[in-house]
Protein backbone atom coordinates (compact mmCIF):
# COMPACT_ATOMS: atom_id res chain seq x y z
CA UNK A 1 0.00 0.00 0.00
CA UNK A 2 1.31 3.74 -1.00
CA UNK A 3 0.48 7.00 0.90
CA UNK A 4 -0.83 9.68 -1.21
CA UNK A 5 2.00 10.72 -1.49
CA UNK A 6 4.15 7.69 -2.58
CA UNK A 7 1.54 7.10 -5.46
CA UNK A 8 2.21 10.65 -6.47
CA UNK A 9 5.58 10.17 -6.66
CA UNK A 10 5.29 6.51 -8.51
CA UNK A 11 2.80 8.46 -11.21
CA UNK A 12 4.22 11.61 -11.53
CA UNK A 13 1.35 13.42 -10.63
CA UNK A 14 0.31 15.33 -8.00
CA UNK A 15 -1.78 14.62 -4.95
CA UNK A 16 -4.60 16.73 -6.22
CA UNK A 17 -4.56 15.28 -9.25
CA UNK A 18 -4.95 12.24 -7.57
CA UNK A 19 -7.97 13.18 -5.76
CA UNK A 20 -9.75 15.02 -8.74
CA UNK A 21 -9.48 11.53 -9.91
CA UNK A 22 -10.92 9.74 -6.93
CA UNK A 23 -13.54 12.66 -7.04
CA UNK A 24 -14.42 12.40 -10.78
CA UNK A 25 -15.50 8.41 -9.87
CA UNK A 26 -12.27 7.67 -12.39
CA UNK A 27 -10.71 5.20 -9.84
CA UNK A 28 -12.33 2.30 -8.04
CA UNK A 29 -12.86 3.35 -3.95
CA UNK A 30 -9.52 3.86 -3.08
CA UNK A 31 -8.76 2.19 1.01
CA UNK A 32 -8.39 4.55 4.15
CA UNK A 33 -6.39 3.86 6.73
CA UNK A 34 -8.31 4.56 10.39
CA UNK A 35 -7.25 8.06 10.40
CA UNK A 36 -8.95 8.28 6.86
CA UNK A 37 -5.80 9.00 4.82
CA UNK A 38 -5.59 7.73 1.19
CA UNK A 39 -3.98 4.13 0.99
CA UNK A 40 -3.28 3.11 -2.99
CA UNK A 41 -3.12 -0.34 -4.58
CA UNK A 42 -0.77 -1.77 -6.70
CA UNK A 43 -3.98 -2.47 -8.80
CA UNK A 44 -5.22 1.71 -8.12
CA UNK A 45 -1.61 2.75 -9.32
CA UNK A 46 -2.62 0.58 -12.51
CA UNK A 47 -5.97 2.30 -13.18
CA UNK A 48 -3.69 5.50 -12.73
CA UNK A 49 -1.14 4.64 -15.52
CA UNK A 50 -4.12 3.55 -17.50
CA UNK A 51 -6.04 7.28 -16.86
CA UNK A 52 -2.58 8.81 -17.83
CA UNK A 53 -2.37 6.63 -20.91
CA UNK A 54 -5.72 7.81 -21.98
CA UNK A 55 -5.12 11.19 -20.93
CA UNK A 56 -2.00 11.77 -23.26
CA UNK A 57 -3.71 10.21 -26.08
CA UNK A 58 -6.54 13.31 -25.57
CA UNK A 59 -9.44 11.50 -24.41
CA UNK A 60 -11.78 13.41 -22.43
CA UNK A 61 -12.48 12.79 -18.92
CA UNK A 62 -16.21 12.64 -19.65
CA UNK A 63 -15.08 10.02 -22.07
CA UNK A 64 -12.90 7.74 -19.72
CA UNK A 65 -15.13 8.38 -17.29
CA UNK A 66 -17.26 6.16 -19.51
CA UNK A 67 -14.98 3.78 -20.35
CA UNK A 68 -13.90 3.17 -16.81
CA UNK A 69 -18.07 2.77 -15.46
CA UNK A 70 -18.54 0.08 -18.55
CA UNK A 71 -15.22 -1.35 -17.34
CA UNK A 72 -16.67 -1.79 -13.86
CA UNK A 73 -19.49 -2.77 -14.71
CA UNK A 74 -18.10 -5.72 -16.88
CA UNK A 75 -19.36 -7.85 -19.60
CA UNK A 76 -23.08 -6.80 -18.54
CA UNK A 77 -22.70 -4.03 -20.88
CA UNK A 78 -21.63 -5.31 -24.41
CA UNK A 79 -24.78 -2.93 -25.93
CA UNK A 80 -23.25 -0.35 -24.20
CA UNK A 81 -19.58 -0.79 -25.45
CA UNK A 82 -20.29 -1.63 -28.77
CA UNK A 83 -22.17 1.92 -29.13
CA UNK A 84 -19.17 3.76 -27.14
CA UNK A 85 -16.53 1.56 -29.24
CA UNK A 86 -18.89 3.59 -32.44
CA UNK A 87 -18.87 6.86 -31.22
CA UNK A 88 -22.69 6.21 -29.96
CA UNK A 89 -24.19 5.02 -33.29
CA UNK A 90 -25.51 1.85 -33.97
CA UNK A 91 -24.13 -0.02 -36.63
CA UNK A 92 -26.25 -1.05 -39.71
Amino acid sequence: MYSAKEAAEITGLSTATLRYYEKEQLLPQIARTSQKYRQYADTDIEWIRMIQCLRMANVPIRTIKKYISLLMQGGETMEEWTLFKNGGHKKE
